[in-house]
């Protein structure tokens, strides 16, 4: 599986982290949309056809947020700005595989998605069956609740999402496609959208579990200049950007791109020797790039450490910053 991470200012030193196994830091969590991990990715291949004098493949946009839970708000413990007929737990629809019937209201953490058929209305041959995001299977046994909310998509700024809207920055087309984040005024609004016939978490290979969408309009797909309704889950993990996100046009072929999913880096844990390396490797970039320490009370170092936006937060963890 590939991942890939972004951090609040420095690209660089995050990849550093990221090669000695983990993402560190201190500061308490944000509640509502996290800016890092809420944005599009744009996967797109299209190749030239003669046979068919026109382009095969796809232009999708794949939209995403990660709140973290604020609990302040009963109606809308996420903080995602709706909070009509009952807020977003009300419209929830669960999926094959979900825990839960209703949406979890107490996870720590709220994934969305939604998906617009980008291609031109004029080309009908582009469509999308399915949207997948890969999880391993430590991460995906965390998903609480999963399914997809009736009559609801994203917003920003510039209106709801669509076809002719991504969520936040404009698309940068690509496979597979970076993410793009940061959004404007983000929020959730009652839109009318394509219902997914299938909302599932389904065994893959190996260590993988898909979460996967799909639609039934034109025979199981989004036609051109479609948008999906929100999907998503709900998990005590927090979000890391996952190269493992593809959308499966109806024709031959897939395209990828990025998008933030569930990831412990300590599930799963190495052996000694190399839990030892990583450790001091992160310990050595914590250093480097923030000038402080962390010595935690009452539990283990390996407990105690918070993934601000990266990880799962320990909530028995009080950290105490000890200078130089």
């Amino acid at each position: 599986m590939n991942i890939s991470g972004r951090g609040r200012t420095h690209g660089t030193w995050l990849a550093v982290a990221l090669a000695v196994g983990g993402v560190l830091a201190t500061a308490p969590a944000r509640a509502g949309y996290l800016m890092d991990f809420s944005g599009n990715t744009a996967p797109q291949s299209l190749t030239f056809s003669p046979p068919l004098m026109n382009f095969v493949g796809v232009n999708s946009t794949i939209n995403f947020a990660v709140l973290d839970l604020s609990g302040n708000n009963a109606t809308d413990p996420w903080e995602t700005g709706y909070t009509m007929n009952g807020g977003i737990a009300k419209a929830f629809m669960p999926g094959s595989g979900s825990k839960m019937k209703t949406l979890d209201t107490t996870a720590q953490y709220l994934y969305l998605y939604q998906v617009s058929n980008t291609q031109p209305a004029s080309i009908k041959n582009q469509l999308i069956t399915s949207v997948t995001l890969q999880l391993r299977k430590v991460d995906a046994v965390n998903i609480t609740s999963l399914g997809y909310f009736t009559g609801l998509g994203l917003s920003d700024a510039s209106g709801p999402a669509s076809a002719t809207n991504s969520f936040g920055k404009a698309t940068v087309p690509g496979n597979p496609a970076i993410a793009n984040v940061g959004v404007t005024m983000p929020s959730v609004v009652a839109i009318s959208g394509i219902t997914p016939s299938s909302v599932a978490l389904i065994p893959g290979t190996g260590n993988v579990v898909n979460f996967t969408a799909s639609w039934p309009k034109n025979g199981g797909t989004l036609a051109s200049q479609d948008t999906s309704l929100l999907f998503g889950f709900t998990s005590s993990e927090g979000p890391m950007m996952l190269k493992d996100v593809v959308a499966s046009p109806a024709v031959a072929g897939v395209v990828a791109g990025t998008a933030p999913g569930p990831f412990n880096p300590f599930a799963g844990v190495p052996e000694p020797p190399s839990l030892t390396l990583t450790l001091i490797g992160v310990a050595l970039v914590s250093v480097f790039r923030v000038g402080r320490r962390v010595r935690c009370r009452g539990v283990g170092w390996l407990a105690c450490s918070r993934f601000r936006e990266h990880g799962v937060p320990q909530r028995s963890c009080r950290p105490r910053t000890l200078r130089g």
